[in-house]
């Protein structure tokens, strides 16, 4: 993301999927999914990882993941 201009502003802890835990940075940054654009976090990882939507983003933009068709789709959202 340093290649694009989004720089940090604080790191956090995040529990990774083996139970580990390891600080992380985070920024934020403008993305676009679908022609809709919206402001979003974003998890600086290690160099060479692969670029994911997070959950953040996903609920942010009002899609959600169709696992059989592999694809995104919009969802209703939630007011609380």
């Amino acid at each position: 993301m340093r290649a694009l201009g989004v720089e940090p502003y604080r790191t956090a802890m995040f529990e990774m999927a083996d139970g580990s835990q390891a600080p992380m940075e985070i920024g934020r940054t403008w993305v676009r999914v679908n022609g809709d654009i919206e402001l979003t976090q974003v998890v600086f990882s290690e160099e060479g990882s692969q670029a994911i939507l997070g959950a953040i983003t996903l609920e942010e933009l009002g899609l959600g993941v169709d696992p059989i068709k592999r694809q995104l789709v919009p969802v209703h959202r939630l007011r609380i």
